[in-house]
């Protein structure tokens, strides 16, 4: 269980900083043991595609998410202003989270906005 959260209301400005979060991971098999179900040491990162597929200019990609410390498994990151984008395009995100053996992917679909 988890949600990801991107820019305002899953838009990206084109002329801006944006953000992306990862909020509240858990590790479904500690819930079933009755353990703190938080993952907060994962190695989590976002990578941004253009319309195309192809991976979003500038090359800074994949961006690391740190953990937000104090949270119940949150992670979040800046991204950069973005050189190629145009408003009103739908571009994707991925944001990969790995702890241990385990991994997630999560897909976002983000607006491109001016």
């Amino acid at each position: 269980m988890a949600t990801c959260s991107v820019g305002t209301d899953g838009v990206f400005y084109e002329d801006a900083t944006n953000y992306v979060a990862l909020l509240g991971l858990q590790n479904e098999e500690r819930i079933l043991l009755n353990l703190d179900p938080f993952v907060n040491d994962a190695t989590v990162t976002f990578t941004l595609f253009e319309v195309g597929g192809a991976i979003a200019e500038p090359d800074v990609w994949p961006l690391p998410m740190p953990y937000a410390p104090g949270t119940n498994g949150s992670y979040r990151t800046s991204v950069p202003i973005l050189e190629n984008a145009t408003a009103g395009e739908i571009w994707t995100g991925e944001v990969k989270a790995v702890s241990g053996p385990l991994e997630r992917v999560f897909s976002l679909s983000i607006e491109i906005a001016g």
